[in-house]
């Protein structure tokens, strides 16, 4: 997510917006904010709110043009929640992630099918005479396991006679 402000300047935003709603209402413009914690002047901060209603309707929504040709704005529902939960940084963190995980569930399918498509044509490919080639392959694979598992009954039964040796030999000692 593209964030157009710093951080500091879009907390102290919601925290004025918040400020004027809890002792005047909900609907509030620009110069109804405490612009010096802001540092910026009236339109300057008429777009920052602006970008805010953009960026999420549940921080601050645009109520557009009043009477007196003014744009209106009203605190979200969200954005008290969010100021206690950390402020916009933790908001911009959760906000990528989830556009990651969007993007990721958006193309998923694609690769999968992508891969998909490649192993078939490779396997369509490969030549005819390479399935007989594989089968003797497993063939031998499975007398040399079948071979392997001789000698380790071989050598589990010298270990064990070994064993009996050294012990008659330990008890005559």
């Amino acid at each position: 997510m593209n964030v157009a402000y710093p951080f500091s300047q879009l907390d102290a935003l919601l925290r004025a917006s918040i400020a004027f709603a809890d002792e005047h209402g909900p609907q509030f413009w620009a110069a109804n904010l405490d612009l010096p914690d802001l540092g910026a002047d009236i339109p300057s901060v008429t777009r920052m709110l602006d970008w805010v209603a953009e960026t999420d309707k549940g921080l601050i929504e645009s109520l557009g043009f009043g009477f007196d040709n003014i744009r209106y704005f009203r605190l979200g529902h969200y954005a008290r929640p969010l100021m206690e939960e950390g402020g916009f940084a933790t908001y911009v963190r959760r906000k990528t992630r989830a556009e990651r995980l969007e993007r990721v569930r958006s193309w998923a399918p694609m690769v999968i099918s992508l891969i998909a498509v490649t192993v078939s044509i490779l396997s369509w490919q490969t030549p005819k005479g390479s399935s007989k080639r594989l089968d003797d392959l497993a063939l031998q694979v499975n007398v040399l396991r079948s071979d392997g598992e001789r000698t380790s009954a071989s050598v589990a039964s010298m270990r064990a006679a070994l064993d009996t040796m050294s012990v008659r030999v330990a008890r005559r000692h």
